[in-house]
């Protein structure tokens, strides 16, 4: 439902911001129900075409499925809209401190 989706993200208090790019960012996050630190992946929809924007959500769905130990966990995704009436994608992970691949 609507009401549900508009306090998805009201579930997480968003602490630093650790990415920034193009399409989104990736914010450093702490769950209100149990404390668990995690990281929130926001993704604009407004600014892709029809087929980016579809493999965002399929990106979503496949994350949703993997389950492996050495996979970061996919914790649940979400549409919203933004600030400014935006719909955006927010993909909410666990938080993992050794950093991305990009710094291996």
């Amino acid at each position: 439902s609507n009401k549900n989706r508009a306090t998805t993200m009201e579930r997480y208090e968003l602490k630093k911001v650790i990415g920034k790019g193009s399409y989104g960012s990736a914010v450093v996050a702490r769950r209100r129900a149990d404390d668990l630190v995690c990281i929130v992946k926001t993704i604009g929809l407004t600014k892709l075409t029809r087929a980016e924007a579809k493999l965002v959500r399929q990106e979503a769905k496949l994350l949703a499925t993997l389950r492996h130990p050495h996979i970061v966990s996919h914790l649940e995704s979400f549409l919203r809209r933004n600030s400014t009436g935006g719909r955006e994608i927010c993909i909410v992970m666990e938080y993992c401190e050794c950093g991305d691949l990009e710094k291996w």
